[in-house]
């Protein structure tokens, strides 16, 4: 017998749990292990749905699911029981971005035969948030993308498409990332881009720094990215020249905390007395140093962190304590030498952040490995816990 409100229980702790997860995914001190346990609490209430939805037929005429997490919600309770009808219909949820993520995160948070057979129906699919979903959910369970969808010039030309190419290490699709490095839209150039220099293609900077320069919508991640894998003198003319618009001093900042070199942790210092920027600041010397400001008591009493504009969790840092714990620990760092999360960047050490880093150093980690080993498929750190955490088991194991 279906008790319809232990249902709806599972139905509501499941989407809240899932729209718990999306925050805790950008930019957060979780750690795997902790991500790992709230996985397990929603796979625990899609157990419960499958029972209960496998037990009683499924409702054709009901609406579809408006919210992102309940339609996640219903999308990962359909693969659980295998009901393709209902996949389909679902499908057509995907009406914006993040209907299309929801529909993705659902598809893939258990696989299999089912979701592999909506991704590929996705993936054809004319609507075009229909068919980003599919991209996602393919690039999310690390599927190459199929000759139809590479010989497919709209789904050719989307940028998740262009995004997943780096995703998921498919180096022979390089010339297709070229051809949109000077494409109107800038999120094909970004996407383009970052999947570009992530398999080992260096022009691709340059790219990244003007998109850094003049968007504010992806100029963040652009800044963060255009940074990695450089020591901060290769980065210091365009740092000082950022610094010079006092709106990109942020995204100055950024940079320099990108390269994980401690020759800029001085001018981190500095920079945390600028109120507009001083989290930002913190949290790129503690991404250098490995310092964690509020356990180290290195924090100011303030509300506000300004962060560049947007709103924040980040602590903010108290400049003449934390100049005070960098005058003692300097000594511990090399000028010139690269460092995550306090540790030498080196192959083991950006493992060992992936399995015990908070989410904002594994996924600098991720791109990291990634510069380091070009065309592999990157580590993604944004997949359910479980799974994470085998990875990283196993090559602790290598």
């Amino acid at each position: 017998m279906i008790v319809e409100a232990v249902v709806d229980q599972h139905l509501e702790r499941c989407s809240h749990l899932w729209e718990a997860r999306c925050e805790l995914l950008v930019d957060s001190d979780i750690t795997l292990s902790e991500l790992t346990h709230h996985d397990r609490e929603i796979s625990s209430h899609l157990e419960g749905l499958r029972l209960a939805l496998q037990s009683a037929p499924g409702n054709e005429d009901a609406d579809l699911p408006e919210e992102p997490a309940a339609l996640f919600t219903a999308v990962a309770a359909a693969v659980c029981c295998g009901a393709r009808d209902e996949l389909q219909r679902l499908a057509a949820g995907a009406a914006d971005a993040n209907t299309a993520a929801a529909v993705a995160d659902g598809l893939a948070w258990d696989g299999g035969e089912h979701s592999d057979f909506l991704t590929i129906q996705l993936l054809s699919a004319e609507d075009p948030f229909q068919l980003e979903a599919g991209l996602r959910s393919a690039v999310e369970q690390r599927l190459l993308f199929p000759a139809t969808v590479i010989e497919n010039t709209v789904a050719a030309a989307h940028p998740r498409f262009l995004w997943g190419i780096g995703e998921l290490g498919m180096s022979d699709l390089h010339p297709q990332c070229r051809a949109f490095l000077s494409a109107d839209d800038v999120g094909q150039r970004f996407c383009a881009a970052r999947s570009l220099l992530i398999m080992g293609d260096e022009s691709a900077r340059g790219i990244l720094q003007e998109i850094a320069e003049s968007d504010d919508s992806i100029g963040t991640e652009a800044s963060q990215l255009a940074g990695r894998g450089q020591t901060y003198p290769q980065v210091a003319d365009w740092v000082q020249k950022l610094t010079g618009d006092p709106a990109r001093l942020g995204r100055a900042i950024l940079v320099a905390g990108a390269t994980g070199d401690p020759m800029a942790a001085w001018w981190l210092v500095d920079c945390m007395a600028v109120e507009d920027v001083c989290a930002v600041a913190g949290a790129a010397f503690s991404q250098i140093t490995g310092v964690d400001l509020e356990h180290e008591d290195l924090t100011a009493d303030a509300e506000d962190s300004g962060d560049d504009g947007q709103e924040s969790d980040l602590p903010v840092p108290d400049p003449t304590l934390v100049r005070a714990w960098w005058t003692q620990n300097e000594g511990r760092f090399q000028a010139g030498t690269r460092y995550l999360a306090g540790q030498q960047i080196s192959h083991d050490t950006l493992w060992s952040v992936l399995a015990e880093g908070s989410q904002r150093h594994r996924e600098a980690a991720a791109i990291e490995l990634a510069l380091m080993d070009p065309g592999r498929p990157l580590f993604n750190v944004r997949g359910r816990g479980d799974r994470q955490l085998r990875l990283t088991q196993d090559q602790s194991v290598c």
